[in-house]
């Protein structure tokens, strides 16, 4: 079964920053985000549900010669989207979601 999203147009916005420190090679990064979501409630479907997206990160990384580590946490909030009946697999309800991600980097300079 082809299921058509009919997609639209979405907007994000996004605010972060970083702090350096002068004595010690150390960075402390942090941010926020939020994503539209591209899907009409219409057309919500179970298998790739979408709704907007509010978010919060922070990372710190640490040079070590020629290496830097990085390490980040980063958490994802889907909010409610609803889904009305008669969409694309004839099922009404709510989806919601949430994810934490952990990264750990290395990279060599």
């Amino acid at each position: 079964q082809i299921v058509e999203r009919e997609s639209r147009n979405a907007s994000t916005f996004r605010l972060g920053g970083a702090r350096a420190f002068s004595r010690v090679p150390l960075v402390l990064r942090s941010g926020i985000f939020f994503d539209q979501k591209i899907t009409p409630a219409a057309n919500q479907h179970p298998i790739a549900p979408d709704g907007n997206r509010v978010g919060a990160g922070a990372g710190i990384g640490y040079a070590i010669g020629r290496f830097w580590v990085d390490l980040g946490y980063m958490h994802v909030r889907f909010l409610e989207a609803p889904a009305q009946p008669g969409g694309p697999m004839g099922l009404a309800g709510a989806y919601r979601a949430s994810v934490h991600a952990v990264a750990l980097t290395l990279a060599v300079h």
